[in-house]
């Protein structure tokens, strides 16, 4: 089992590596996936754009349900945890 440890490390890092794309569209807005295309190797930066989606569609997720209610609400969750 040790010895797949490395693979897994490796292959993980080449998949998740400055990438937008393994997430749904609308996940990100221009400019947070702007930011993660140019600083791709900051983790920092990463966890910094992550924190700001997840709180402006916190956001977005509150102002929906008290405009329109319950109605729209899947779609906004479901984008919400891909994060």
């Amino acid at each position: 089992m040790s010895i797949l440890w490395p693979f897994i490390l490796i292959l993980s890092v080449f998949l998740q590596y400055g990438s937008v794309s393994n997430f749904p569209t609308g996940t990100f807005s221009e400019k947070e996936a702007r930011k993660i295309e140019k600083e791709s190797d900051d983790i920092d930066g990463r966890i910094d754009v992550d924190r700001n989606a997840s709180i402006r569609m916190q956001k977005e997720l509150k102002e929906t349900v008290s405009k329109n209610g319950f109605q729209n609400v899947s779609d906004r969750i479901h984008l919400w945890t891909s994060l």
